[in-house]
């Protein structure tokens, strides 16, 4: 790679490599001088500037041969900073009479924001899997420094040893396909390596070698998404663990883990799929699997983290319906749940973290009891998101939900397969389902008297947050034209392809199903 073609690789990560820069500055001054809220305002900063730079990008992307931009990347460039501005109100005040500066907290949360744009505009598995763990690494540290108890410490432990698991199911799988195209290029996923050695009848090994490399990459991607079975970590680290933390817990692994699993099926929808039947039969039982069990078990938590963790598995199937109509729609359809999905969840943990009170914790569902009495604007803030979240009208939750049926219907009938009009019918069933567990949460908190001492709520910032992100929530579902620029999927091609890629990219356009890469 010349001089010219680093610079400008450089220059189009320039966000994301400065969110990296920033956050590892942060932790070699944070041990010198500053408090906690100035590397709070300092993160605000670094993170609003690498907004500022994605909008005037936005609107020319442009490639090279290491850099892949496209509507997708361009969204998870926006998504992560975004999470990491709501992550600062909820971590800029001081937990549990911590004192700290914090530098530790906010280095990490400008890390895994990067790790998300990263993921998304990643060209190269290998690339793809270092934005995988520079969201899951910074995790591990939120986690630990959240609670320094021992269901803080068992917690941190049970999702680091899982999360390591996962890696090696990731890096197993990018072995398998190294070993079968000879490369780690998305788009070279089509091919065989040239000095692949097989008897005259091996050659029908390959399509199963690269169906077993798919199914570890999925089981990969798939913790970070909480999708069943990979989901059993998740209630008791959300319960282990402090609002703040759960809250990000919840949003970055789950963006950063669908970011992964997109460019895996761009790259087999626009090279001679390394996607086939069973890999896309597979998404289509998982999300199904994973949305059932997820409303199912939230059904019997008493416990309010339990209770969000069970719904994060679920809204992740919600989501998995979409990309498995195999479709730009379904993608469009991803894309704006999953924003929607990690305002209205960041909104509810804002809410929890505003009454985290040491001496008067808020942990079972109970304890939110006369809310709209004690405390109202957050109370109607966490009605509008839990709201959302059940999917009713006049919220982006709603709009999310519907697009991802009309996705289904619509990959029902192009394709001609029932299957799908079974998968728009679970959507249905399970968003009934979820309404009972969160009208339990809203009927405590706005039909109950107060039980008991209440808790004493702390800085405002969390709440301002939680305001934000219902206000959000509502624009979402009045006017979600306002998001097309972010989630609509581009319809052409805008890569300087090389002769072969661009004889691949012909033929995928020719094909039934359309190219996932504009």
């Amino acid at each position: 790679m010349d001089t010219a073609r680093i610079l400008d690789s450089c220059y189009l990560a320039l966000p994301e490599l400065g969110m990296l820069a920033t956050g590892s500055l942060f932790f070699l001054l944070g041990t010198v001088f500053g408090t906690r809220h100035f590397w709070a305002v300092a993160t605000v900063i670094v993170l609003g500037l690498a907004l500022v730079f994605q909008t005037i990008e936005a609107g020319s992307p442009e490639t090279n041969g290491n850099w892949l931009l496209h509507g997708g990347a361009t969204f998870f460039r926006f998504l992560g900073p975004v999470i990491g501005l709501i992550g600062t109100a909820l971590l800029a005040p001081s937990r549990n009479g911590d004192r700290s500066r914090g530098t530790e907290d906010f280095g990490c949360l400008l890390i895994a924001s990067a790790g998300v744009g990263l993921a998304g505009m990643a060209p190269d598995l290998v690339l793809l899997y270092l934005g995988l763990e520079l969201v899951s690494i910074p995790v591990y540290l939120l986690l630990f420094s959240a609670r320094q108890d021992s269901a803080g410490k068992e917690a941190t432990i049970k999702y680091f040893l899982l999360s390591v698991l996962s890696s090696a199911f990731f890096l197993f799988g990018v072995s398998y396909l190294y070993g079968i195209t000879g490369s780690t290029r998305l788009d070279g996923l089509g091919g065989i390596h040239e000095n692949l050695r097989l008897p005259e009848d091996g050659l029908g090994e390959i399509p199963a070698a690269r169906t077993l490399a798919l199914l570890f990459l999925l089981a990969g991607v798939g913790f970070k998404i909480t999708a069943a079975p990979f989901h059993f970590y998740a209630p008791d680290v959300y319960q282990g663990t402090s609002p703040a933390a759960a809250g990000l817990l919840a949003t970055l692994p789950k963006a950063v883990g669908l970011a992964a699993l997109l460019r895996l099926i761009a790259a087999g929808e626009s090279a001679l799929p390394p996607f086939g039947g069973v890999e896309w039969s597979l998404l289509w039982i998982l999300a199904v699997a994973t949305m059932t069990l997820g409303n199912l078990l939230a059904l019997w938590q008493k416990n309010i983290h339990r209770l969000l963790a069970y719904s994060g598995v679920a809204q992740g199937g919600y989501m998995l319906a979409a990309v498995s109509t195999g479709g730009l729609e379904g993608v469009g359809a991803m894309a704006f749940y999953l924003a929607a999905y990690c305002l209205m969840t960041l909104g509810v943990f804002a809410v929890l973290t505003y009454l985290d009170d040491p001496e008067c914790p808020v942990r079972r569902i109970d304890d939110l009891a006369g809310l709209s009495r004690t405390r109202p604007i957050a109370a109607i803030a966490l009605g509008i998101c839990l709201i959302g979240l059940i999917g009713l009208p006049m919220t982006s939750g709603f709009v999310g939900k519907l697009q991802i049926l009309r996705a289904s219907l619509g990959a029902s009938a192009s394709q001609g397969n029932s299957l799908y009009l079974v998968l728009a019918f679970f959507i249905v069933i399970n968003a009934a389902i979820s309404a009972w567990y969160y009208l339990a949460v809203l009927s405590r908190a706005f039909l109950r008297l107060p039980l008991g001492p209440q808790p004493k709520p702390g800085s405002l910032l969390p709440l301002w947050a939680a305001v934000a992100c219902a206000i959000a929530t509502l624009l979402g579902g009045i006017v979600p034209s306002l998001a097309d620029p972010y989630v609509r999927p581009v319809e052409k091609e805008t890569v300087q392809a090389s002769p072969a890629r661009a004889e691949a990219l012909a033929s995928a356009e020719s094909s039934s199903k359309p190219s996932l890469i504009p």
